[in-house]
């Protein structure tokens, strides 16, 4: 029982993150999942560069190119530290608020549908 259930949450995430990709390629300008994820961790708030990339365990080097890209897109801006020149914000702008939102009213529709399927399937 424990493997079957195993293999349908395997299953339902493959699924899930396939529909996910296609549908920010259709709809939010062709963002990657890892910037949507990096959109996604950066919510409503506003947050330094460093604090993210601890966050998502990546390297600084590879978060400044992820999040040029991003900004190159529109979907944040960054500001630095008044006081502290070196540090240096990042923020959502009006377009990424915006992308977080659809891409949460898709998420629901996408899970909802998801989980009739395999409640017909099983």
């Amino acid at each position: 029982m424990e493997n079957k259930v195993n293999r349908l949450i395997e299953d339902f995430h493959k699924v899930f993150c396939k529909t996910e990709e296609l549908i920010l390629k259709k709809t939010l300008e062709k963002l990657t999942l890892n910037e949507f994820r990096i959109i996604k961790t950066i919510g409503m708030q506003k947050i330094l560069i460093n604090e993210l990339s601890q966050i998502l365990q990546v390297t600084m080097e590879s978060m400044v190119v992820s999040l040029n890209n991003i900004e190159h897109k529109g979907f944040i801006e960054k500001m630095q530290n008044n006081e502290d020149r070196r540090k240096v914000y990042v923020k959502l702008t009006d377009k990424g608020i915006e992308s977080l939102k659809i891409h949460n009213t898709l998420y629901k529709k996408i899970l909802k549908k998801l989980l009739i399927v395999y409640q017909i399937r099983n």
